[in-house]
Parts: structure tokens; C-alpha cells; sequence
């Protein structure tokens, strides 16, 4: 991992800034999640494959859970992305998929614990018992926007004859891009933490013109320098 991916995941990992994000992408604005009901998951997901029974690593970024009042939770991944990367709706399914077999495996042990099975047990846990939603939020810091592949269906090639039987019968699963160095003034206004300046700067792309007015007429006051 190079020197600018580590100081990407280093900055996202103080929760003010991860707070300030999530806020503005997925609350527009509206200061919804503050950093004290934040607390840090593990980065490494550790899974077995059902094909050869061995374990096998999953790494994310910066993932974090939220607990709200009345133990409320959801968790939101933050993925740092300084390039596209034509698989990314693919390692979502992934994270995904791992992050909420933890929790079906959490929740089963707990009723194993109690003797409480469901009825009838192929149900797996109880149909009261439900799993927390978990989001992810790629994040790109290229001066490229982000088109393809953002979904599933972008990835996949289709028998020309048959594409129109299959593609209804396949999920098309979206991934969650947050185009940095396209975001409006409106958006850019609403960060309050230090990433404001990161995205300032992506904002104004390889013109260094912008570049020489923004570092000379910014006065940084950085929490996190």
C-alpha cells in the first residue's frame, strides 16, 4: 500500500472526519451521525469458502459502526479509491456478504447459547431477529469521474440472444461512488472537518491557476495536520 493510500486511511480513521463524511453524502448535510456514536471495526474479515472449505481474507478500507438511540446500529465502510477499479461492484458484494454472515453467525450463536432455535430450524434465526443495514461509500480521489463499472450488469457479458430472458433475473448490484473532484459548491460547503480541504483541492483539478489561489487564499485550520 503506498504512502498516499496509508494517509487516506489514516485521516478517514478519525471518527470527526469520518462523521463529517457520511453526514454530507448520505444525509445531505443534516448532522445526523456525530463521532461519539461511532466506534471502530476490524478492517480484516476473516471467511470460509464453501467451495474448498478454507479460509480466505477480506480487507476493507475504514469500516465503522453507528449506534443511535434506542441501540439503533448500522455500519457504513468508507473504501479509498485513487483510480477506478473495474471490479469494485464485485469486492462490495464481498464485504457485504461477509459483514452480514457475522452477524447471522453472531445471532445464531447467541440462540445456541440459549437453546432458543427456530422453528423449524432451517430457518436459521428467528423471523424477529433482524440483521443491521451495512453501506459502503467509495470514495474517488480521481480527477476522473467514475462511470463504469458502478453495478453488476456493467460487468457481465450477456449471450446477445439471451440477454433480454436474463438480465431481469440477475440483481443489479450498485456500488456507491462519491465522485470527490466533482462534487457541487453546495455539497463542498457542507464539510465541516479537515477532509473540506481535500476536496477543495480535488475541486479544482489540474488547473494551476485554481491551485495557486486556493493555497493562497486558504487559511488552514487543520484538527488533524
Amino acid at each position: 500500500m503506498g504512502n498516499k493510500d496509508l494517509a487516506e486511511k489514516n485521516l478517514l480513521q478519525y471518527k470527526d472526519v469520518f462523521s463529517d463524511i457520511v453526514n454530507v453524502n448520505l444525509f445531505g448535510g443534516r448532522h445526523y451521525i456525530s463521532a461519539n456514536e461511532l466506534s471502530r471495526e476490524p478492517g480484516e474479515l476473516i471467511t470460509k469458502s464453501s467451495s474448498d472449505n478454507k479460509l480466505k481474507q477480506l480487507q476493507m478500507d475504514v469500516p465503522m459502526k453507528c449506534i443511535k438511540k434506542y441501540n439503533t446500529r448500522f455500519f457504513v465502510c468508507l473504501e479509498n479509491q485513487s483510480d477506478i477499479n473495474n471490479i469494485m461492484p464485485v469486492r462490495d458484494m464481498g464485504y457485504q456478504h461477509a459483514k452480514y454472515m457475522e452477524q447471522v453467525r453472531t445471532i445464531k450463536e447467541a440462540n445456541r447459547q440459549q437453546q432458543a432455535y427456530p422453528s423449524p430450524i432451517t430457518k436459521g434465526i428467528h423471523d424477529t431477529q433482524k440483521l443491521d443495514p451495512v453501506i459502503t461509500l467509495v470514495l474517488n480521489y480521481s480527477q476522473k469521474e467514475w462511470k463504469k463499472p458502478r453495478c453488476l450488469n456493467d460487468m457481465l457479458e450477456f449471450p446477445e440472444d439471451m440477454k433480454c430472458e436474463l438480465e431481469p433475473w440477475i440483481p443489479s448490484y450498485s456500488v456507491c461512488v462519491i465522485n470527490l473532484a466533482s462534487q457541487s459548491e453546495m455539497t463542498i460547503c457542507q464539510y465541516q472537518s479537515d477532509f473540506k480541504y481535500i476536496v477543495r483541492y480535488l475541486s479544482c483539478g489540474n488547473d494551476r491557476r485554481k491551485l495557486d489561489e486556493y493555497f493562497q487564499t486558504t487559511e488552514f485550520q487543520l484538527d488533524h495536520p
